[in-house]
């Protein structure tokens, strides 16, 4: 018998001429595939079951080696999930950003990759501190270690909170998790239950108790998808989105500015008879203060009508521009965006980098932050929860709006993205933020996907993208709190720490310390 082994392929004597592929490469590409599997689990597409099925697969390959190769199984893993999940930002690096194609792909690849490192930092830690395949390991360090990556991600250097593992399940039972921990808890259900399936795989003679486990988490899920933690106050507000599908290539053309105010005073002419009118981010695409003789008229219009007119419109001082909403008729104040995106809204380190490539001169990308403390909008009785774009996703901020908000307004200008996955992700990612407040959600967009959401996370009425439309629907505003919004974020983030301690003190080596030292 003659047998050849390489790293790469093993030819075996029993079966001349046969090739078999090297298990360990097998697994890498596992690792491979089930990354770009997960990015169906998200929207558009939504099958929320491979949320679990591809870190299920994950969680295998990288329980069979060391920490070394499980951390390159982490990085293929990431690379195909955020390669697929967020190429959507070269487009509006390349296409609205006049970058360069190499440059854009380059720009790309580094967030990409520094996405990455978070699944790879998982997949060493996880196999450095937690070696085998237990209980402690399946059930416990990896749903913590997970979900703790995706917290810290959420913020670390600004932050880039998309696509966590909870946002997949907003039409699952897992979504019931939500109102009591947000987003987060509900990702850490999700990879317990990647944990179970493995653990069921693994240890067959503990199969029942695995499969009660996942019965038990889906079930509480369903069960807490059942309350009504919020209910309608007030009479139905009849409620009017106004989508002007103003193409990005038009946008910020001073010449096309009067076309523009044109058609989105034309629009809602035609909606007087609504209680609350909603223009998307920047629908006036120049200076509120350059003007004042078109925002008075419309101020006019809205308090002849007693409608509440939110409005999209950049602002600016002497010494700072902002990237604001306003309120007109019976809506009054103003926000200005709080979180910005880097090099979209702001250039960091601007004095070097302004002017050096077309990406770092964005239309209105010197945008500075808007005050923490600012009181925002509201609507005759009610305070608004209000958002503008990529603030939705970022669930802490999200909740300093909150408990007095009774209904929330987030308005976007999703046409950076083009014809891309990125809307109906962000779509998503609103929803999941009604979800956990029990509020209802108006989603504006300049050419959608504008959206009427209600408090259990649905899309109540949808405009259909890359038209001139006005999406109209009712809705109410809402009284109490969710379980999250009474107490915020850190009492969860706190007990996964303890849980991620309870792991570190159960591991076998510290058990066998114990006891030695206890003898």
């Amino acid at each position: 018998m003659l047998r050849f082994n390489s790293r790469i392929l093993k030819y075996n004597g029993h079966m001349p001429g046969t090739v078999k592929f090297d298990n360990s490469l097998l697994r890498d590409l596992i690792a491979l595939l089930s990354g770009a599997l997960l990015v169906f689990a998200f929207a558009p597409f939504q099958y929320f079951y491979l949320a679990i099925l591809a870190p299920t697969l994950l969680l295998w390959v990288w329980v069979s080696t060391g920490p070394k190769r499980a951390a390159l199984r982490g990085a293929l893993f990431g690379l195909s999930f955020f390669g697929c999940g967020i190429s959507w930002v070269f487009i509006s690096i390349h296409v609205y950003g006049n970058t360069s194609v190499a440059l854009s792909v380059l720009i790309t690849a580094l967030l990409i990759i520094i996405m990455t490192c978070y699944i790879a930092l998982n997949a060493y830690w996880l196999r450095r501190f937690f070696p085998g395949h237990g209980a402690n390991t399946l059930l416990l360090a990896f749903p913590v270690m997970w979900v703790l990556l995706e917290w810290l991600r959420g913020w670390l250097f600004t932050g880039f909170p998309w696509l966590f593992l909870g946002y997949s399940q907003i039409n699952s039972p897992l979504r019931g998790f939500a109102p009591l921990g947000s987003v987060y808890l509900v990702s850490f259900a999700v990879a317990l239950c990647a944990g179970l399936l493995l653990y069921c795989f693994l240890h067959h003679r503990k199969a029942l108790y695995s499969i009660i486990g996942l019965l038990l988490v889906i079930g509480l899920g369903s069960i807490f998808s059942t309350i009504q933690w919020t209910k309608p106050t007030g009479n139905a507000l009849h409620v009017a989105l106004v989508q002007g599908n103003i193409p990005q290539s038009l946008k910020w053309d001073p010449n096309q500015a009067a076309d523009t105010l044109r058609v989105y005073r034309k629009l809602t002419d035609q909606h007087w008879n609504s209680d609350i009118i909603v223009w998307p981010e920047a629908a006036i695409p120049m200076w509120l203060d350059s003007v004042p003789h078109y925002i008075e008229q419309l101020s006019d219009a809205a308090t002849k009508h007693h409608v509440s007119l939110i409005v999209g419109v950049p602002t600016r001082t002497d010494s700072a521009y902002f990237n604001s909403m306003i309120g007109l008729g019976t809506a009054n104040g103003q926000y200005s965006k709080r979180h910005l995106v880097p090099f979209g809204e702001y250039v960091p380190l601007e004095d070097m980098l302004r002017g050096l490539i077309g990406f770092f001169n964005l239309p209105m990308s010197g945008f500075s932050p808007g005050s923490p403390e600012q009181i925002g909008v509201d609507i005759g009785n009610y305070d608004v929860a209000t958002y503008i774009c990529y603030e939705i996703a970022y669930p802490a901020e999200f909740l300093t709006q909150f408990p007095t908000s009774k209904l929330i307004v987030t308005i976007s200008d999703d046409a950076w993205f083009g014809n891309s996955w990125a809307p109906a992700q962000q779509l998503q990612i609103s929803q999941m933020r009604s979800l956990e407040t029990g509020r209802y959600q108006l989603a504006s967009t300049n050419n959608g996907i504008t959206a009427i959401i209600d408090p259990q996370g649905r899309i109540n009425a949808r405009a259909p993208q890359f038209e001139r439309v006005v999406l109209t629907g009712k809705i109410y505003a809402m009284r109490g709190n969710t379980p999250l919004v009474i107490l915020g974020l850190t009492p969860i983030i706190f007990i996964f720490f303890v849980l991620l301690g309870i792991a570190i003190l159960y591991r076998p080596q510290m058990l066998q310390k114990i006891r030695v030292a206890n003898t």
